[in-house]
């Protein structure tokens, strides 16, 4: 491991912090460029708070985002809800979702917690800002099939690995896709012993993480990792699926879809989800304000970290 001289250390920490929260460059990206550990640069932007370097203010009580958080909560029964600027760049919205959503789920973090998670770029955001810990029993679970993108870094197997690493823990996977299909296949794949019991602790758990998704296919992350084409999100959105989440598809009042695709989902369901006691919501873009609208009208979210954008959508007229 690299280490810092004691004569630069400040400035060191200075550089590490600019990089961070102002250039959006993640830990890994930092450790890199320095040729450090990763948990060396966690440790380095955690000094940095502790010697007033950086001060995180989110809730100031002058901004348009805290009124909104505010609405928020109060409009829909949520126990917290942050609202981040939004950026002309999406990924840089979804990147700094992402960094508050994993300090907002950081003192919720313990020995023996069980967290289900889903998939979706934002949330790799999220598992990507969590600082490495060491937890003692600890359990990632995920809560339905995979997408099968190609890209392990936002499905939800590759999530719940990576997530179970920084957290010292253990972690089990549903080795099938999120949708198959027909409902025959379904019913087959749900009495599988080890996906039984996979959903048995994802049901167990105290702590859900997911992205809210939404069904335009030009934004649909089932579209672009090829689980569903073009015209069948489109058919889903003129039918009423605005969007999705754990997999499950819902209406703009929150309501779980009737159509097909539902009954094919292989994962965890609506009733059991609702049981989970904290259910982080992530989205980031305006195109999903229908979404999240409904998300938190179905009461899937007790704890909602959003854009400004979206909030504005939701509850700016308030």
């Amino acid at each position: 491991m690299a280490r810092v001289p004691d004569e630069t250390r400040r400035d060191f920490l200075v550089e590490v912090a600019k990089l961070y929260y102002e250039q959006d460059l993640s830990q890994a990206e930092i450790a890199r460029k320095f040729a450090i550990s990763r948990s060396l640069v966690s440790h380095l932007l955690k000094r940095s708070r502790e010697q007033g370097i950086v001060e995180i203010r989110i809730n100031d009580s002058r901004s348009r985002g805290v009124h909104l958080q505010r609405r928020l909560c109060e409009r829909f029964g949520l126990a917290d809800a942050v609202v981040v600027p939004s950026n002309p760049d999406v990924e840089k919205t979804k990147a700094q979702v992402g960094r508050i959503a994993a300090a907002l789920l950081e003192p919720l973090l313990k020995d023996n917690i069980r967290i289900g998670i889903s998939w979706g770029t934002t949330l790799h955001q999220l598992v990507s800002h969590v600082r490495p810990l060491s937890l003692k029993g600890v359990e990632i679970v995920q809560l339905h099939g995979g997408l099968g993108s190609g890209n392990p870094a936002i499905d939800g197997f590759g999530l719940a690995q990576q997530l179970a690493e920084k957290l010292s823990g253990s972690y089990r996977i549903i080795q099938a896709p999120i949708v198959v299909q027909s409902d025959e296949l379904r019913d087959m794949l749900m009495r599988e012993p080890r996906i039984v019991e996979t959903l048995r602790s994802g049901a167990e758990a105290g702590i859900a993480l997911f992205g809210i998704g939404s069904n335009l296919p030009a934004i649909s992350s089932l579209v672009r990792t090829g689980a569903l084409t073009e015209e069948e999100s489109l058919a889903l959105v003129k039918e009423g699926a605005v969007g999705t989440v754990c997999g499950l598809h819902i209406d703009a009042e929150g309501r779980v879809f009737s159509g097909s695709l539902n009954r094919r989902l292989v994962g965890i369901s609506f009733e059991t989800l609702a049981r989970i006691p904290v259910r982080l919501g992530l989205a980031a873009g305006t195109d999903k304000a229908v979404a999240v609208r409904g998300a938190l009208r179905g009461g899937f979210v007790t704890a909602l970290v959003v854009d400004e954008q979206i909030a504005e959508a939701i509850v700016g007229g308030d």
